[in-house]
């Protein structure tokens, strides 16, 4: 019973539904109104340079500059804003494996100093949870057992041994890949305890909703699964009475908390069926290209564009109401964006009609049928990756 071992690092975040992570890191920024309460013109001037190389995808000239704002802060507040962009931009994919150990430090520091605002508390700890989000598990447990929340470890395998996580443990991952990532949910939600706030309280409700959802065919642990649904709404509904708000209003913070409430309702909505879940998910996107317009930076990476677009476009197909023009409006959109921005996306879609991936009988693989027979151009894209006719047979 359940999906074989060898996958199970990727049904953590295929089915899990969280794979917009991957696209928050060097997106995700700590401030929503940029340098605030600033006394010196000098270090404000670097600081909005050290913005303006980060945006245009510059890590290394962001880094110096905001390194010279550190040297250059007098109060707290600078002193923090500067240490916490400086670690921000270490952990760029684009930086080596030792400077991003290194900016997970400054932001573990940041995280640490209750001198600081807690706005800049709260937001290192988000990007730190980003960061581990998506590394592989060595990586995971070392940065961790070298940081301040060394503890976090053995607090998550203390609490995979008890109900409902043993039930999950039973159905998709190893033990040690699954304590990995509830040690991850934890620093998430040791971000809102600082500071509530969406971004983590969205990706904590995503995290329940997608917990349940490998419980969905095992009748015999539907307690646990009504348990993590609970918990998954709870999160939601915390993250909607914060959303937006004026400390984390960046068009790419703003499209990050969207789609990532988009993943989780409809990932309820495949335990559910009930069409309130898909509304919220639709909801969740429906502003969202107004807002990616906004933001100059996102032109350099539409992963979240992808996301919403994909997500956007399945929900609609399952809404039974929905429009057909409004549909094909956004699988266009999807389409147009070419092979290349939408590679990830094709391995994912692959990985789902893999018949070794054990995903051919899933929600997720379901949905993208329910897409390929309401939209012709989807199914041929579909069938242009190496999809076969035979695969939309359900």
């Amino acid at each position: 019973m359940g999906f074989p071992k060898k996958y199970a690092v990727v049904l953590l975040i295929i089915a899990g539904g969280l794979l917009l992570v991957s696209y928050g890191v060097w997106q995700f920024w700590p401030f929503g109104k940029g340098v605030q309460n600033t006394t010196t013109t000098q270090f404000a001037s670097d600081f909005q340079a050290g913005d303006a190389a980060r945006r245009s995808g510059d890590p290394q000239r962001a880094g110096s500059y905001f390194n010279q704002a550190l040297q250059e802060a007098r109060t707290l507040p600078e002193e923090g804003q500067a240490k916490l962009s400086l670690g921000v931009v270490e952990i760029s994919t684009k930086n080596t494996p030792a400077d991003q150990l290194k900016g997970f430090g400054l932001l573990d520091s940041v995280a640490q100093d209750e001198r600081y605002p807690e706005i800049s508390r709260a937001s290192a700890l988000i990007n730190m949870a980003q960061w581990l989000s998506v590394k592989n598990y060595s990586t995971i447990e070392g940065a961790l057992a070298s940081s301040s929340y060394a503890a976090l470890l053995p607090s998550a395998s203390k609490d995979a041994a008890v109900s409902p996580w043993n039930s999950v443990l039973q159905t998709a991952q190893a033990r040690r890949d699954f304590v990995d990532f509830l040690a991850i949910r934890k620093v998430f939600e040791l971000s809102s305890i600082v500071h509530e706030n969406y971004m983590a309280e969205y990706w904590v409700g995503a995290w329940y909703a997608a917990r349940a959802a490998q419980l969905a065919t095992y009748p015999q642990f539907k307690d646990d699964r009504l348990t993590l649904e609970t918990e998954a709404r709870k999160h939601l509904n915390n993250g909607d009475s914060v959303f937006p708000d004026n400390d984390f209003n960046y068009p790419t913070q703003i499209m990050y908390g969207d789609t990532l409430k988009a993943q989780a309702d409809l990932r309820l909505y495949s335990l559910s069926q009930d069409a309130g879940d898909l509304s919220a998910a639709l909801n969740a996107l429906q502003d969202f290209s107004g807002v990616y317009a906004k933001d100059p930076y996102a032109e350099t990476d539409k992963g979240y564009l992808v996301l919403a677009l994909y997500f956007r476009a399945i929900a609609l197909a399952l809404q039974d109401q929905s429009n057909p023009a409004d549909l094909n409006t956004t699988v266009q959109q999807f389409l147009t964006l070419g092979t290349t921005t939408l590679s990830s996306r094709i391995s994912t879609l692959n990985y789902l009609n893999d018949a070794q991936s054990g995903m051919k009988q899933s929600f997720d693989h379901s949905s993208v049928v329910v897409l390929a027979s309401k939209s012709p151009d989807f199914k041929n894209f579909l069938l242009g990756i190496g999809w076969k006719g035979s695969d939309f047979n359900k």
